[in-house]
């Protein structure tokens, strides 16, 4: 059995004692009650294009970043999602800022100014965008073989996805990405569906 562990952005930052306590004991209550429920990388990617207007982003910036994060999550991602011969299958959207997606920019500002208020205490080493930046084009990028999803430029987005595409087994034994899910869970009302094993 792999014992829960914390993912690396929380070992690379120091942590209060008392948000490690407190995801601990979330994890504790609730990872009995919890399955693997991940959703693949075509699930993800079929609920985005029909949620939001979007249009494909191929710069090789986007397509590197997208490549080293999920690099960086491997420990988390299905076994066999990398191999030494295996080349990442990236595809990035870019979220139009009209229709649907105009919601997501008009938010922007605050949804970085709530992050960073939930976040402190281990994110100091993160800076919060600088009003001029603002409206920052919202990513998603996708990993075909591992199912790995990497959002840039909107936390509300990034909930959105989390609730959707759900956590894998390894991802279950990470004290912080459970807490994590189960407290964007409790955010959104879909904590019981969750728990009852309904699907969304």
């Amino acid at each position: 059995m792999i014992e829960p562990s914390i993912h690396s952005i929380v070992v690379e930052t120091s942590v209060d004692n008392s948000l490690m306590k407190e995801w601990k004991a979330i994890y504790d209550d609730f990872i009995p009650h919890l399955k693997p429920n991940k959703k693949s990388a075509v699930e993800v990617l079929a609920y985005i294009e029909n949620s939001y207007p979007t249009e494909a982003e191929t710069s090789p910036t986007a397509q590197k970043v997208v490549a080293l994060n999920a690099q960086s999550y491997r420990e988390y991602l299905p076994e066999d999602s990398f191999t030494q011969d295996t080349v990442p299958e990236i595809i990035i959207l870019k979220v139009k800022n009209e229709g649907a997606g105009k919601r997501l920019y008009d938010r922007q500002q605050q949804d970085y100014t709530d992050f960073f208020a939930e976040h402190k205490g281990f994110v100091e080493e993160l800076e919060k965008p600088p009003s001029e930046q603002f409206p920052i084009p919202v990513l998603v990028g996708v990993e075909k073989h591992s199912g790995f999803v990497y959002v840039e430029g909107s936390p509300t987005l990034t909930d959105e996805i989390s609730l959707f595409q759900g956590l894998n087994e390894r991802e279950l034994t990470n004290i912080y990405l459970v807490a994590q899910y189960i407290q964007i869970l409790k955010k959104y009302n879909r904590l019981d569906s969750v728990l009852n094993h309904e699907i969304p």
